[in-house]
C-alpha cells in the first residue's frame, strides 16, 4: 500500500546512547521523516497488510 503520510518538519527523541546515558536528540526535515517514520514502527504502526 502507497500513500501520503504526514510527518512532522522536526522531531525530538528521547533515547539511551551505548554509553547509557539518556539523550534528547532532534532531527530536522528528511531525517525527521525517517526517524517518525521508524518509531511508528516501533509503536506497531505502518504494518504491511496483504
Amino acid at each position: 500500500m502507497r500513500g501520503m503520510v504526514p510527518r512532522p518538519l522536526s522531531i525530538s527523541v528521547e533515547h539511551t546512547d551505548v554509553d547509557g546515558q539518556q539523550r534528547i536528540t532532534i532531527f530536522e526535515r528528511g531525517h525527521a521523516r525517517l526517524v517518525a517514520h521508524e518509531v511508528d514502527h516501533l509503536h506497531g504502526g505502518c504494518t504491511a497488510r496483504r
